[in-house]
């Protein structure tokens, strides 16, 4: 188990291990809203193969900026993912409820040529 770490002791722990952090004050902002723990994942394009298992070593030059935009880029893809998710699944869902009109007034209740098991479930 790893013990528990301040936000200025992960800081500190972060800038001990490599990562170059331009703006002390702004990057504790951005793990207190974004827990370094959590964030794990964004580190691994910036830590050094040879180390990675052993003692977390950023590679030279990896910059709290190119953390931030990282997880921004992943915040923005998720954004746009989802968005087009929730159109595919209006869409669906007025396709299938166009279908099981045509099969039976009652299908909602009747199942649209379902298995017995799938409208007993």
């Amino acid at each position: 188990m790893k013990a528990h770490l301040t936000l200025e002791g992960q800081l500190s722990l972060l800038v001990t291990n490599g990562l170059e952090v331009s703006d002390p004050d702004l990057f504790l902002i951005f793990l207190n809203q974004r827990n370094c723990y959590r964030l794990r994942g964004c580190f691994h394009p910036f830590l050094s193969e040879v180390n990675v298992k052993v003692a977390n070593q950023f590679m030279p030059q990896s910059t709290d900026q190119a953390i931030i935009e990282l997880v921004e880029f992943d915040r923005t893809l998720r954004s746009l993912l989802f968005e087009a998710l929730a159109v595919f699944e209006t869409q669906f869902r007025a396709v299938l409820a166009h279908h099981a009109g045509k099969t039976s007034p009652h299908a909602h209740f009747d199942g649209i040529e379902l298995t017995t098991d799938f409208k007993t479930a």
